[in-house]
């Protein structure tokens, strides 16, 4: 493999007019992820998207977590799955599969993790998880994803010069097989499926700390 540093560029999207309603509960934070070439120029090879929700601060009852997420949001939301909002923490079988060992009091959820057709394959998706987890999981509960194949899901509004460095059509369309593939990547990146949350994969901070060894030739930072 050649030599080559990649950077992931965090940014905290905040909606002044929301300042005391949804962002009060939810940080949504959207990051860039590049790779630097020998003149120090930064080339655009991936993105992702992730909400931090401060369990802590969040109102109890069903309709007011609707409230806080917005209720078409939250209809469809991976934390209408697993909150439990009688008790205001996360459902009774994710705490017991955990044996209740969490730290924090905050939720990450991953919405979206892309990586253009050009660097799949390097180990690079499970560097940037590793990243997230150690600079925005300090205070953290547990991390959730949808572990769905990116060809299989709703189209998405992506600009034409992204989409085609994405390649989706370039992927597997064998869904089981994709699949399975994603799990495998899930895995090696820590986040593992709990029976009965079909669909979803997780990351419990206070349950496991991600060490795999990294790609000597790559070199991730943050700016």
């Amino acid at each position: 493999m050649n030599e080559y540093s990649l950077c992931v560029e965090y940014t905290l999207r905040s909606y002044l007019e929301d300042l005391r309603n949804l962002d009060e509960y939810i940080s949504d934070y959207f990051a860039n992820i590049y790779t630097e070439d020998d003149n120090d120029n930064l080339e655009k090879i991936g993105q992702l998207s992730f909400r931090i929700v401060h369990l802590s601060s969040l109102p109890g009852a069903a309709s007011s977590y609707k409230d806080a997420f917005g209720p078409e949001y939250f209809e469809e939301s991976i934390a209408s799955r697993i909150l439990d909002f009688d008790n205001d923490d996360l459902k009774e079988s994710i705490l017991e599969h955990y044996n209740f060992n969490f730290i924090g009091h905050e939720l990450v959820i991953i919405d979206q993790l892309e990586i253009c057709e050009k660097y799949r394959g390097k180990g690079i998706g499970t560097l940037v998880l590793e990243d997230l987890f150690l600079r925005h999981c300090g205070n953290c509960r547990l991390v959730v994803m949808e572990a769905e194949p990116m060809q299989f899901q709703p189209s998405r509004d992506r600009q034409k010069e992204w989409n085609e460095k994405l390649n989706l059509k370039s992927l597997d369309r064998d869904y089981e097989k994709s699949k399975l593939k994603l799990l495998a990547f899930c895995q090696r990146s820590h986040m593992t499926p709990i029976e009965g949350f079909e669909g979803l994969v997780f990351f419990n901070p206070g349950w496991t700390t991600p060490h795999e060894d990294k790609d000597e030739d790559i070199i991730l930072y943050s700016l």
